[in-house]
């Protein structure tokens, strides 16, 4: 039995792969999160420090799993905001990769949209045009044909996979 505020921020907080204080103040709007993060680490409440400096910490994975569940069954109208707040702060910590993750689970189109025009040119340099397609597919059609860029690196990996027709397709929007 845990009290109220500790409960609320493993809630919310277990949408989360690491946390920090900052990121843990960001997510929940509670400014306690350095202090319960160390009293979790230290009553073995399945928290686990990253870094020697404790900065850093993420949850025991079948705990965290078990956590969203209760979220999800507890509170599912928190979720969305909950992944809105924690990609807005992934964004200002130019963190682009998680920030796109939070956003498309937020369901939040217009700002993956937004962030993945910005990524694009690094990730095609880097040659990790998969894994950025793998995020434009998840966006409604209607939003990738309002968004120049995506609709070229849509086009661009379609014909690196040989599909010219596709491509120019997505070329021509």
């Amino acid at each position: 039995h845990l009290p109220a505020d500790v409960r609320e921020f493993l809630l919310y907080t277990s949408i989360l792969n690491h946390l920090n204080s900052d990121l843990c103040h960001a997510v929940t709007g509670h400014n306690n999160g350095q202090n319960t993060l160390e009293v979790l680490e230290r009553n073995n409440l399945f928290v686990i420090a990253l870094d020697d400096e404790r900065r850093w910490y993420r949850y025991h994975h079948l705990f965290g799993e078990a956590l969203r569940g209760m979220l999800n069954s507890e509170r599912p109208d928190h979720i969305a905001t909950l992944h809105q707040r924690a990609s807005a702060w992934y964004a200002k910590q130019n963190q682009l990769d998680e920030a796109i993750r939070h956003a498309l689970l937020a369901e939040n189109f217009e700002q993956a949209a937004d962030l993945l025009e910005i990524i694009w040119p690094m990730m095609s340099e880097s040659y990790q045009a998969d894994p950025w397609f793998e995020w434009v597919t998840q966006l409604p059609e209607a939003i990738v044909l309002r968004h120049p860029i995506l609709c070229l690196g849509y086009g661009w990996v379609k014909l690196q996979c040989g599909d010219v027709e596709t491509a120019e397709i997505w070329f021509q929007q």
